[in-house]
């Protein structure tokens, strides 16, 4: 069964996955509608929703920005793991609170509008087996994944007590072009100075499993359309486990530098060490990666130094 998206609302329109995601669905003929604090994408050559809403979710009830329409993608929140070591409430009424809202909006009104949740990998913590399917043991390690995996909960308990249609999208590192922080965008600016010795942040053997940012909003597209949406979750990601070391050298020969480089050996607290996903459950609805790491870095290494990435 596939499911036409005919109006959609993407709150945090304005954000990274969120501009891209608009695109996306703009793109496909779908009606969108934005709700973020700021209007604009992240990139010029992005395309904008058909109308836009400024709204503070976290204060805001529902109704007083929330249109009618089919498909409602969550993609607002507080995403930062440090943040939230540093203001666990904060977090919560970001990632949390604001999602419930909607959700419970959504019941009252009872038109059938699906709901899907931009959780995160935060919610298994440490790998205990690699890869890392949605049934992997759930132990996050900070108050960011605590509160990805309480509205997830929510999420399911909406759809199978409740009725509404909805799923929960576990993403893991996504990166590239408008994404201002993060390790792709602070190692391509690091790697562009040419400097012969370079000194990384981190672990050379912590790994992380990065999906190219328009993969990860296919994903969304394809839980969106294909999912059965009865509160289940999905891995979102390559499914191909990167090395820091891996990413070093990566970025280092798209860039043409050849400077020796060395890390710090720290790894922050709440951040695990090693991830890669099993992405089986979203290939089943369709999903497969179009932009290898290769491809994605070389992307993102050239709009972070300036030049065109298309």
């Amino acid at each position: 069964m596939t499911r036409n998206i005919r109006h959609a609302v993407v709150i945090g329109s304005s954000g990274f996955l969120g501009s891209w995601l608009v695109d996306r669905l703009v793109r496909e003929g779908t009606q969108v509608t934005g709700i973020s604090r700021r209007k604009g994408p992240v990139l010029d050559s992005l395309a904008e929703p058909s109308t836009w809403t400024s709204a503070d979710i976290v204060n805001a009830p529902p109704d007083t920005y929330l249109p009618e329409c089919d498909t409602v993608f969550f993609l607002a929140g507080i995403a930062s793991v440090p943040a939230s070591l540093k203001d666990p409430v904060a977090d919560l009424d970001g990632n949390l609170r604001s999602a419930l809202r909607i959700l419970q909006t959504l019941r009252e009104r009872d038109t059938g509008t699906s709901f899907i949740f931009a959780s995160s990998a935060a919610v298994y913590g440490s790998a205990l087996v690699l890869p890392m399917a949605e049934s992997h043991p759930l132990q996050p390690l900070s108050p960011y994944g605590v509160s990805k995996l309480a509205a997830e909960a929510y999420v399911r308990l909406y759809a199978t007590t409740f009725g509404i249609p909805g799923a929960s999208a576990r993403v893991f590192s996504v990166y590239g072009p408008g994404q201002h922080k993060q390790v792709v965008y602070d190692w391509a600016l690091k790697v562009a100075t040419n400097t012969p010795q370079l000194s990384f942040f981190g672990a050379p053997e912590v790994s992380r499993d990065f999906i190219y940012v328009s993969d990860a909003t296919a994903a969304f597209a394809q839980i969106a359309k294909n999912a059965p949406l009865k509160g289940e979750a999905y891995n979102v990601a390559s499914g191909t486990e990167t090395t820091l070391e891996g990413l070093a050298r990566n970025l280092l020969a798209i860039s043409g530098a050849s400077a020796r480089f060395s890390f710090s050996g720290d790894v922050r607290v709440g951040d695990p060490v090693r991830w890669q996903s099993d992405i089986a459950a979203l290939q089943r609805l369709g999903f497969q990666t179009e932009v290898s790491l290769l491809e994605g870095l070389r992307r993102t290494y050239l709009w972070a130094t300036g030049k065109s990435f298309i």
